[in-house]
């Protein structure tokens, strides 16, 4: 079951305002990003194309990180893909940081891979589901701890496709 928790609108003019955050933070500085696959597809795209909007040109990557099975975290984290990141300001997009675990294990592999610095940009944030400490640099929004899809968010490779994100309950 499917219940509205955030609105295309809602989601978009927050992508702006964080799009203008970002812009101000990297002024002087070349983008490199890092999209979070498969969740954070549709965060990544949009805030690409706010930056590009404000004069941006960046360039990215993307790779996957898996920790998830059904509704339950695993607590084991699984990384896919390569990226080249020495001597570049790097910022992490990402769909939602839920107990930490995933930033928590890439932030230290991209430092040690030679990043100059890194950078977490999350639409949504879990606090109360933190199990791992992890700095969040840009925000979208909080959330309570409610299971979500849609924007990109998926129950089982379900759902990923919704504009607007939903809390979902299993029947």
């Amino acid at each position: 079951m499917l219940k509205k928790l955030i609105s295309q609108d809602k989601i978009q003019a927050r992508v702006k305002e964080l799009a203008s955050e970002i812009d101000q933070d990297y002024q002087g500085k070349e983008i490199y990003t890092i999209c979070i696959l498969n969740g954070g597809k549709p965060f990544h795209r949009d805030i690409l194309a706010e930056l590009a909007h404000l004069g941006r040109s960046m360039q990215y990557q993307e790779i996957t990180i898996s920790s998830y099975d059904g509704e339950t975290s695993t607590g084991t984290v699984k990384i896919k893909g390569e990226v080249e990141v020495s001597g570049r300001d790097i910022l992490v997009v990402e769909d939602i940081v839920d107990t930490g675990r995933s930033m928590s294990k890439l932030l230290p592999e991209l430092k040690k891979m030679g990043a100059k610095s890194v950078r977490i940009c999350t639409f949504l944030n879990k606090p109360s589901r933190r199990a791992v400490e992890v700095k969040l640099d840009y925000v979208g929004l909080d959330i309570d701890d409610l299971f979500v899809v849609g924007y990109g968010m998926d129950f089982n490779e379900l759902y990923r496709e919704l504009l607007d994100i939903c809390v979902y309950t299993n029947p």
